[in-house]
Parts: structure tokens; C-alpha cells; sequence
């Protein structure tokens, strides 16, 4: 429908209401077909990503239920780095916190060791503070001997040494006052006499006051002992406890340091590895980048190409056109070879300045100007002009472009040169894109040279990457891991002989890393494809969304025009109409008129064309009557002539007979030839003016 009306259009075969009407009508077509197309388009992507979606999501549920192998991928350095990081910091915390717990243990040990010398010095004390008067602390229970185990102990030059003790017991006991309010009760042995020599007191008094002297030292020094056995008891729970922590702490230090070990030396081959990748890196996207920016120049220049293509092919047609038209014009002409000899010289471009004047050869230099930029290939062998010679003249036929031959239409003669000038512009376009396009050519072939280099330098790099990535994995499956090993994966072959029946350690896997790791890295590169599935596809509804947001308006607003535009049909034809129906019939209908009119036109036009031709045919038949009946005449007047130029001389035959009576001349028979004669004429001109009659 569309190309029907452009082409009815570009003839003119529609009036400018039926044109006006007709883009209208069909530019509401098409954009409802583009919308159409475009929601069944929204909905093939929108079904083909779900399908792919799914499609990934369960090859993703498949090879978690399977044991396919894919391809190990190296883990990075960073990853490796940060758990290597992880187990420096766990051996650290278990070392503070046994650290922790061992010095705090050891200022409780130190603590008992200050309290037992206390109270040994202060027993001292006591003792010979009651010695001078006869009493004693017989019975008392002094505290337990210190059993100090040098285990845990700090090193020689750290060991404990008591400092210098105060003096006063007072002072010396300040730190555990609270436990032994009694002894604030205690009065100095000074102060007592100083008491006793100003009150007068008899000595049984002063005997009863050391003897309550001696009971208050004996409930202090019981404080002072059950205060040092709760304190050794504690230490003694607490010390148990870490010493088999200690032995636990230690191994599992020591677990934690052979992995730290195989860990650095992980570390160090994927560093290196990192190094030479990330060096190689930078010259792969270099090399990358180069080849890409030369495949975009190679589809630039393969699209120049074939646009150079279409438009030579396009100058060939209109050359072709053009020679046709020549070709109609010089049909039944009289001066046809030389319009054609004239119309076939090819265009010969000016000369250039430098170099290209050098090559001009001595044919080119033309003693007439006018002939510089055409070059005649056309030899006078091929060329035969004896019906061209001047007949009027007399002279002999010399070609010569610029005159007009004489009885040439001049007409003819400027539009042969004006199709020449036309066929010299396309046939110059033409040599113009053949230059442009060999250039491209070889352009194209340099580059194709570049992206060939290209590719063989990814080769080399992609190759020595393998190589190196393989000699990555000899020397990372060189290193030696501790595996800790549970229940379960323990198995005792004979309880009496361990290693009896023991298999051959190289034939004994004791756990498929390769593969497990496999199988882990699939999973990931396969859970990363689907985030990337999941991030196109988020893009890919919002995109469509907002597509299907705006089809859905446009959608709307075409509702609302077909629904006025069936209102109005319905008001117009009393029936309802589809729109789309109603607007495809109306452009057929049109397009149908419009044709219709053109036939009758043509029509008409070839029924005018009939009677011109008629027309022409009746004067063409007049005219060749005519001069039949003209040449008739002028032979009924030449024999009229003959006759009586015959009857003359017969007539002076006749007298000259009489006269000299040399015989009798036959009468009868010149007169019967006469009257045949006569009839013969007779019958001509009657068929003459019967012949007039019929035209």
C-alpha cells in the first residue's frame, strides 16, 4: 500500500486533498504496525531471557546433583593474603590469651609468696615479743611451705625478688586489713610499759595483759594462716587447668603455624604469579585494544566499499539510461553515425601540473582547443560516411562536432551533446570511486595484516600464560599441607598390628581436592554468570518496562482516536467499522480510483494518439493521390501531345502523299490505334477519379 501510494504520488496521479488524506491515513497505519511489532518484539526478548534464565538455572542444579569436572581456576592473591593474615592474628590470640591467663595466675602466685614471708616474719615476731615473759605460741599451726613449680615460671633474669620489708607491722599489714580487723586492736609493746609505769599496775596485772597480748597474736596469726590456705587453693585450682591448657594451646599453635607456613609459601607462588599476570595483563589489552580499534576500522572501510559499490552500480544504470535514450533518439535518423561518433567520445580529463605533464604524449597536444578533454577513439575504417557527404555542395564530407551537418535537427544535434555531457559526469564519478576504492582496498589489506600480527601475539601470550599457570600448579601442589582429621576419617586396620594390611600410600587418596575444588570454582563462575543474567535481565525489564509504559500510552491514545474514529463511522455508515479494516479499505479504494483514473486517461490519451495517427495516414494516402493523379495527368498530356504531333505529321504524310502520289496510306488502321489509345486513357483517368472518390 505504502509503495502504491509513493509511486502514484511521484506521478502525479493523486490531487493534493487525495495526497494530504492518503499520508495522514497511512502514517497512522504504519505507526500502529511499529507499535505492534514492537510489544510482540518486547515480548520475544522478555521470553528469551526468562528461557536463558532458566536454562542457566538449571544447568546451575544439575551440576550441584552431578560430578562434572570443570576447568580449576587459580584463586587470588588478595584471598590468599587475607587468610594468611587470619591465622597470623588466631596464633596471636591463643598466645595472648594463655599469656593472659598465665600472668594472671602468676600475680596470685606472687601474692601467696609476699603473704607467707609476711606472716613467717610476722610469727618471728610474735615470738620474740613474748619471749622476755615466759610465754610462747606453742600449739599454733604455722602456714603450708610454698611448692613453687618452675614450669611456668619467667626466665632466671625474671624471677621474683622480694624488696626491702617495712618496719612497722602496721604497715606491713595495711594491705590485708580488711581481712584482719584484730590486729588494729594490737597495742605497741612501748606504749603498753609507758601505760603501765603512769597508772602503777602490779605485775599480775601487766602478767593478765601479756597473756591477753598473747591470745589476740594467736586469733591473728589463725586469720593470717586461713587467709594463705584459701589463697594456695585457688592457685592450686586454677593451676591444673592451665597447665593442661597450656599442652592443648600449644598444639593447636602449632597446627595454626604449619598452615601459616604452606600459606606464605602460597602466597609467595601466586605473588609472583600476580606480577607476571598483571604485567601481561597490560600487554594483552594493549594488543587487545589495538585489534579491536583495527576490526572497527576494517567494517568502516568494508561499509565504504560496499557503498562505493551501490553507487557505481548506480552510475552504470543511468549510463545505460542514458544510452537508451540516445538510442531512441537516433532511430530512422539520417545523420545517425554522426551523432553516434559524436555522442561515443569518451571524456579525457585536464592535465595536471609536475609529474603527470611529463606523460602527456605528442598525440594529445591538438592544434584545436576544443578537442583537449575528449579523446577520439573512433577511426575512420569503422566509420563509413558516404551517405553523409554533402549533396548540395559538392564538396566531400569532413566530421567536424562543432557544426551542425546540414539537414541535421538541430534539436537533436543539442541533445546528443547535453546525454554526452551527462553520460562524461557519470563515467568521471565513476573513475573518482574506483580511485577512493582501491585506496580503501589497500588499506584494508594492511589492516587485515595488523589483526593477523595481533592475533599471533595473543597466541604467544595466551600460550606462555598456560605454561606459566601450569608451573603455578606443580609448584603450589608441591607444598605440604596438615590435615587435621576427624573420627570418622580415621580407620584402624588391626587394632594388634596398626600396619598390617596397610595399602600403598601413593594409591591412597585421602581426599579429592582436585576435583572438590573443581566443583567448587564451577559453582562459583556459574553463580557469578547468574548474577550477570540476573543484572542483564533487571536491565532488560526496567528497559522494557519503561518501552511497555510508553506502548501502553501510545496504545491508549490510539484507543481513544479509534474509538472516535468508529463513533464517526458509525454515525456516517449507521453500522459499526473496524478501524483498522475501515483504514486499510479507504487506502485501497483510493489507490484503486486513482488507478482507475489514470487508465481512463491513458485511455483517452491512446485514443487521441489513434486519431492523429489516423489523421496522418488519410493525409499521407491524399497526398500520394495526388501526385499519382498529377503524374496520370502529365502522362494524358504527354500522350495528348504525341497524338497530335502524330496526327501532324501523319497529316503532312498526307498531303505530301497527294501531292506526290507515292502511294495510298491504310486510314482504317491509324484510326482504330488511335481509338485504343484513346480508351486506354479513358479507363485510366475513371479509375483516377474513383480512387479520389474513395479517400
Amino acid at each position: 500500500i505504502t509503495a502504491a501510494g509513493e509511486f502514484l504520488n511521484e506521478h502525479g496521479k493523486f490531487t493534493q486533498a487525495e495526497k494530504t488524506t492518503f499520508n495522514r491515513i497511512n502514517a497512522n497505519r504504519l505507526k500502529r504496525m511499529k507499535c505492534t511489532k514492537e510489544m510482540e518484539r518486547v515480548e520475544k526478548l522478555k521470553s528469551g531471557f526468562q528461557n536463558y534464565y532458566d536454562k542457566v538455572d538449571s544447568l546451575f542444579r544439575n551440576l550441584i546433583k552431578t560430578d562434572s569436572k570443570a576447568k580449576e581456576k587459580v584463586p587470588p592473591v588478595t584471598e590468599r593474603l587475607h587468610h594468611l593474615l587470619n591465622i597470623r592474628q588466631l596464633i596471636y590470640l591463643h598466645k595472648e590469651e594463655f599469656n593472659t591467663a598465665l600472668l594472671a595466675l602468676r600475680e596470685e602466685k606472687t601474692e601467696i609468696i609476699n603473704f607467707s614471708y609476711w606472716a613467717q616474719i610476722e610469727y618471728n615476731y610474735m615470738i620474740n615479743d613474748l619471749k622476755p615473759y615466759g610465754l610462747d605460741l606453742n600449739g599454733m599451726e604455722l602456714p603450708k611451705p610454698m611448692e613453687v613449680v618452675w614450669d611456668l615460671e619467667y626466665p632466671d633474669h625474671l624471677k621474683f625478688k622480694p624488696g626491702p620489708m617495712p618496719d612497722d607491722i602496721k604497715l606491713r599489714m595495711d594491705l590485708y586489713k580488711k581481712d584482719l580487723e584484730s590486729i588494729e586492736a594490737l597495742i605497741p609493746l612501748d606504749e603498753l610499759k609507758e601505760q603501765v609505769k603512769k597508772q602503777g599496775v602490779q605485775n599480775h596485772k601487766l602478767f593478765q595483759l601479756m597473756k591477753n597480748r598473747k591470745e589476740r597474736f594467736w586469733s591473728s596469726m589463725i586469720t593470717i594462716r586461713e587467709k594463705l590456705d584459701k589463697l594456695i587453693a585457688e592457685f592450686d585450682r586454677k593451676f591444673i587447668p592451665l597447665i593442661l591448657q597450656r599442652s592443648s594451646a600449644s598444639l593447636e599453635i602449632n597446627y595454626l603455624k604449619a598452615e601459616y607456613s604452606s600459606t606464605l609459601q602460597e602466597v609467595d607462588i601466586l605473588y609472583r604469579y600476580e606480577i607476571l599476570q598483571t604485567s601481561a595483563s597490560c600487554y594483552k589489552y594493549e594488543t587487545l585494544k589495538t585489534k579491536h580499534v583495527f576490526i572497527l576500522r576494517d567494517n568502516i572501510r568494508k561499509k565504504k566499499v560496499a557503498r562505493f559499490n551501490e553507487q557505481m552500480k548506480e552510475c552504470h544504470r543511468t549510463i545505460d539510461d542514458l544510452n537508451a535514450k540516445f538510442m531512441e533518439l537516433m532511430k530512422d535518423d539520417k545523420w545517425a553515425k554522426h551523432l553516434t561518433r559524436t555522442y561515443k567520445r569518451k571524456y579525457k580529463p585536464p592535465r595536471r601540473d609536475g609529474s603527470m605533464a611529463t606523460t602527456v604524449s605528442s598525440d594529445s597536444s591538438s592544434d584545436d582547443e576544443d578537442d583537449d578533454y575528449y579523446d577520439d577513439e573512433e577511426t575512420d575504417e569503422d566509420f563509413d560516411d558516404d551517405g553523409e557527404r554533402g549533396t548540395g555542395t559538392g564538396v566531400a564530407y569532413i566530421y567536424d562536432e562543432t557544426i551542425i551537418p546540414p539537414g541535421c535537427d538541430e534539436e537533436k544535434f543539442r541533445h546528443t551533446f547535453k546525454l554526452r555531457n551527462q553520460r562524461h559526469i557519470e563515467e568521471n564519478r565513476i573513475s573518482e570511486i574506483r580511485r577512493e576504492k582501491e585506496v580503501i582496498v589497500e588499506e584494508v589489506k594492511s589492516i587485515k595484516k595488523v589483526i593477523k600480527i595481533c592475533d599471533g601475539l595473543l597466541a604467544l601470550f595466551y600460550s606462555g600464560t598456560f605454561r606459566f599457570q601450569k608451573m603455578m600448579k606443580d609448584e603450589m601442589s608441591d607444598i605440604e599441607y596438615l590435615i587435621s582429621l576427624h573420627p570418622s576419617q580415621v580407620q584402624i586396620f588391626d587394632k594388634k598390628d596398626p600396619f598390617k594390611n596397610v595399602p600403598n600410600l601413593e594409591e591412597c587418596k585421602l581426599i579429592e581436592q582436585e576435583e572438590y575444588l573443581q566443583k567448587i570454582k564451577t559453582l562459583r563462575q556459574l553463580k557469578d554468570a547468574i548474577d550477570g543474567v540476573n543484572v542483564v535481565v533487571a536491565k532488560t525489564q526496567r528497559s522494557s518496562k519503561m518501552q511497555l509504559k510508553d506502548l501502553h500510552r501510545l496504545a491508549d491514545r490510539n484507543a481513544k482516536r479509534y474509538q472516535e474514529i468508529e463513533a464517526l463511522l458509525a454515525n456516517k455508515f449507521g453500522r459499526h467499522i473496524d478501524v483498522d479494516t475501515g483504514q486499510t479499505y479507504v487506502l485501497i479504494s483510493m489507490i484503486k480510483r486513482a488507478i482507475r483514473r489514470t487508465a481512463k486517461e491513458l485511455m483517452e490519451k491512446e485514443k487521441q494518439e489513434q486519431k492523429q495517427d489516423e489523421k496522418t495516414v488519410q493525409l499521407m494516402h491524399k497526398s500520394e493521390l495526388m501526385k499519382t493523379k498529377r503524374e496520370r495527368m502529365r502522362t494524358l498530356q504527354t500522350l495528348y501531345t504525341i497524338e497530335a504531333e502524330n496526327n501532324r505529321i501523319k497529316a503532312d504524310k498526307l498531303k505530301h502523299a497527294s501531292h506526290k502520289l507515292k502511294g495510298k496510306m491504310d486510314l482504317v488502321k491509324e484510326k482504330e490505334s488511335l481509338m485504343q489509345k484513346l480508351a486506354e486513357v479513358e479507363e485510366e483517368e475513371n479509375k483516377l477519379v474513383a480512387a479520389i472518390k474513395d479517400v
